[in-house]
């Protein structure tokens, strides 16, 4: 039995533990997790309690894991989908002396009409609010930069409904598809500057690239 009388489950090759995976293998949770029963994402202390086995992190008290989100699959669609490529970079460990800031604190509980604003101040960066659920709306009044919202992984959608237009998106490297999967229009993006090519790879119609103004030489 684990600790507390718990029944182990799945083995215990590197210890009698908890198991986490780490966040660029989600692929590794999947293989011990039901998708309706969801994914718990959790935070976990870099102690002596805690060891590290290829691409999971035992842990060997329970203190020193928190649980932050329940991840679960949608009610429709597939349920068994591959998570054999990474989609999320694992993140550099953060100081635990970060969370006990004051203005921080403040920041989780609710009180700050700009919550993500205390968590720059306190030092996290665009990639870590990003991953804390921060909008690319959000991460701007926050004071960070359009290109570190883009570095941090916003997509297109979201710097869009941040208030970026067409040609600014593409200024910050996005690509004719991910623009076009805006619903942006073909007249929009050639205003923004991308060429019939660009266009047409991006899935726009000759009659649409015809409406949009592109000639046909």
């Amino acid at each position: 039995p684990g600790e507390g009388g718990v029944r182990v489950s799945n083995g215990s090759a590197h210890g009698v533990g908890i198991y986490t995976a780490n966040l660029d293998a989600l692929w590794l949770s999947a293989l011990f997790c039901s998708p309706r029963g969801g994914i718990l994402v959790c935070a976990v202390l870099q102690t002596s309690k805690v060891r590290h086995a290829f691409d999971a992190q035992v842990v060997f008290d329970s203190a020193h894991v928190a649980p932050l989100f329940l991840v679960s699959a949608p009610a429709t669609g597939p349920t068994s989908a591959p998570l054999a490529t990474p989609v999320i970079q694992k993140p550099q460990p953060v100081p635990i002396a970060n969370f006990v800031r004051p203005e921080v604190r403040k920041a989780l509980r609710g009180r700050d009409r700009r919550p993500f604003a205390a968590l720059t101040q306190a030092g996290f960066s665009a990639a870590e609010c990003k991953m804390a659920g921060c909008s690319a709306r959000e991460m701007m009044d926050a004071g960070f930069s359009a290109a570190g919202c883009r570095a941090a992984g916003c997509t297109a959608w979201e710097m869009k409904d941040a208030g970026f237009c067409m040609a600014a998106l593409r200024k910050l490297g996005f690509s004719a598809a991910e623009c076009r999967a805006t619903n942006s229009s073909a007249w929009e993006m050639k205003k923004a500057g991308f060429s019939a090519a660009e266009c047409r790879g991006a899935g726009c119609t000759a009659r649409k690239l015809k409406d949009a103004g592109f000639s046909a030489a």
